[in-house]
């Protein structure tokens, strides 16, 4: 338990120092109005974040007698609700965009809506792995995957592909998460 807590504190710890750091850099690479854009579309894709991790992933950490079926099944509705949800999101990015009054909005809110759709492929290995107690290998796939992301993000903003730095640094991070956890499943 104390094993398990100590990788969690890390992992929580690690990913809150990479994410400051870069988000600093950042703030010196990108011009104020575009961390706005973020922080607005921020709101509806973590809307979205939340309804994704909330549901099934539950199911399969704290059911008893756990099946192939039950993760399989898990698996594929996290994608169906997903790719509803940013549907949904991408057909309003416009009327977000007209009521913010912010035309770049709608592209950071579309390029969000990949992303999520990306990052429900990992949420069932996710729950498979904490219902297994590998708290470790979560804690080096997060860190490594946020690490990764950050310098991916500030190369764009160096390059002075602005309205993707952040994106790509979202996106990023769950291409890799995703693709370690199904990794370490192995």
């Amino acid at each position: 338990m104390i094993k398990n807590s100590f990788w969690s504190f890390s992992s929580t710890i690690g990913m809150q120092l990479i994410g400051l750091i870069g988000n600093i850099i950042l703030a010196r690479l990108l011009y104020p109005q575009l961390f706005g854009l973020l922080g607005m579309a921020t709101i509806f894709s973590g809307l979205i974040l939340v309804i994704q991790e909330a549901g099934f992933s539950s199911y399969i950490i704290y059911k008893k007698d756990l099946h192939k079926e039950y993760v399989t099944t898990s698996f594929w509705i996290n994608i169906f609700v997903s790719v509803l949800l940013s549907s949904v999101l991408y057909i309003l990015s416009g009327m977000i965009s007209d009521f913010f009054n912010e035309n770049g909005l709608k592209s950071i809110i579309i390029l969000l809506c990949i992303g999520m759709i990306f990052s429900s492929l990992g949420i069932t290995s996710r729950a498979v792995l904490t219902r297994k107690k590998e708290f470790d290998k979560l804690a080096i796939i997060d860190l490594i995957s946020q690490l990764s992301s950050t310098i991916i993000s500030i190369i764009f903003a160096f390059f002075s592909f602005l309205l993707f730095s952040n994106n790509i640094s979202l996106f990023s991070s769950t291409v890799y998460t995703n693709n370690f956890t199904l990794v370490s499943k192995l």
